[in-house]
């Protein structure tokens, strides 16, 4: 479990009380009109589970369409692995109307520190690692979005409803003015060189954060999808058509009697009962594959899937797909969707068929629903050999972290530093070395 770390109240730099929102002096880019911006920090479940409707007017309007910063996964999330964290919701309103939404959260615990792995998103993630608790010896009050290896959300951004440079300005700006709450802010998802991420970067330094010279990249892909099953075939190679029929019949003839079951609605606790049922027969129970992350079917992780099943499906956005013979699942996939895009989260096989059984039956399946649904996007939740030949299109999104004018912060951006700057000087001896070792004798 992590630790808890103490935050000391500073009255000057405090948050304004709950539903007062806190007015930011209009950017250079707005000077000659009367706009102002404001900001509400939402601090609690209680009051966040007020706000569903207002989230999701601001969501559907946002151009980035990303299904996982749905307001019923995040106050899930929250409810669930943040018990021991602070809420920090910023709802940004330009003359009184709601404009933006920034989803962050203060984790407390020990880090490896300074590190390169780039599946931590909060401390609570090295719970999954192996990295010893001796290991983690800096004490890191890391403020960033609701992120976790263990539900496989590996990206966010700020939720607004048009790239104003105010709405940046005033969330850094607010960022900073509570900077004796939190060391490190870890913001990830903004899409690589993208209108976002150039006003991010920029509001950040207006607002005198300072990076440290670290940044990293995270590949997802994605299938665009046409109004038939025929067309998305059409699109894809020869190669990849005779394959997926190869492989689907395969399947059959391997596995009589195969069939493919979908449960949505009032049906999603059976497909949720059978997915994590099948987990517990899967490559991730039995250790039959090196793994960095060891990420089983624990209780909380289960009641996550559950509770975001049920309030997905109860508005028909909830699929579990299976594979079973007989009453058996041999594999299932669950996904969520809005906005006309739907997020393949979790995939499970059974173990015993891994090696006679390919996923192909069940991929054609899960495109065919999205289609017949009438969806443009079917967001695939990781970067596989598999998932790449599904899809036809990859996000490149990245990863910054910030710095406050704390003497801690100041302290951890030293070490940051000058350990990037030593990884670079190592890799720039041993790119010599083969260059030495390449070149004519």
């Amino acid at each position: 479990m992590a630790h808890r770390i103490p935050v000391l109240p500073v009255p000057d730099l405090s948050p304004p009380p709950l539903g007062a929102p806190s007015e930011c002096a209009p950017s250079p880019s707005s000077a000659g009109t009367n706009s102002t911006v404001q900001v509400e920090r939402i601090d609690s479940l209680a009051r966040l589970s007020t706000i569903g409707d207002l989230w999701d007017d601001i969501q559907r309007r946002c151009p980035e369409k990303h299904v996982l910063l749905d307001h019923r996964w995040v106050t899930t999330w929250l409810k669930i692995f943040a018990s021991d964290s602070r809420i920090c919701v910023l709802v940004l309103r330009r003359n009184g109307a709601a404009v933006g939404i920034v989803p962050l959260v203060i984790t407390n615990g020990y880090e490896r520190f300074p590190s390169r792995n780039l599946h931590v998103h909060t401390a609570h993630d090295y719970h999954y690692t192996k990295v010893s608790r001796l290991g983690r010896w800096a004490p890191i009050r890391r403020l960033s979005f609701p992120l976790s290896v263990a539900v496989a959300n590996r990206r966010s951004h700020f939720l607004f409803v048009e790239d104003d440079p105010r709405l940046y300005a005033t969330a850094m700006q607010y960022v900073m003015s509570i900077s004796q709450e939190w060391d490190l802010l870890a913001l990830e998802g903004f899409r690589r060189g993208s209108e976002q991420e150039r006003l991010v970067m920029n509001a950040a330094e207006a607002a005198g954060l300072s990076g440290d010279g670290r940044q990293a990249e995270r590949v997802s892909m994605f299938a665009n999808l046409p109004a038939s099953m025929e067309a998305f075939l059409a699109a894809k190679s020869n190669h990849f058509r005779k394959r997926m029929r190869a492989d689907c019949r395969q399947a059959e003839e391997r596995v009589p009697g195969l069939r493919l079951r979908e449960f949505r609605r009032g049906d999603i606790d059976e497909g949720i009962d059978r997915l994590l049922d099948l987990e517990r027969r899967s490559w991730k129970v039995n250790q039959t594959r090196q793994r960095r992350y060891h990420i089983g079917p624990t209780p909380q992780l289960q009641t996550f899937h559950r509770e975001v099943a049920r309030a997905f499906a109860a508005t028909d956005s909830a699929t579990v797909l299976t594979m079973e013979v007989a009453d058996r699942s041999l594999a299932a996939i669950f996904c969520v969707e809005r906005d006309g895009v739907m997020a393949a989260i979790v995939t499970f096989r059974d173990e015993e068929f891994s090696d006679r059984l390919t996923a192909a039956p069940l991929f054609r399946r899960l495109i065919e629903i999205s289609i017949d649904r009438g969806l443009d996007q079917l967001d695939f939740n990781g970067n596989t050999s598999n998932v790449q030949k599904w899809a036809d299109g990859a996000r490149v999104s990245g990863r910054c972290l910030f710095y406050n004018r704390q003497p801690y912060s100041r302290f951890l951006r030293a070490m940051s530093r000058a350990a990037h700057v030593g990884y670079g000087a190592v890799a720039s001896v041993r790119g010599g070395f083969r260059n030495v070792a390449g070149g004519p004798s």
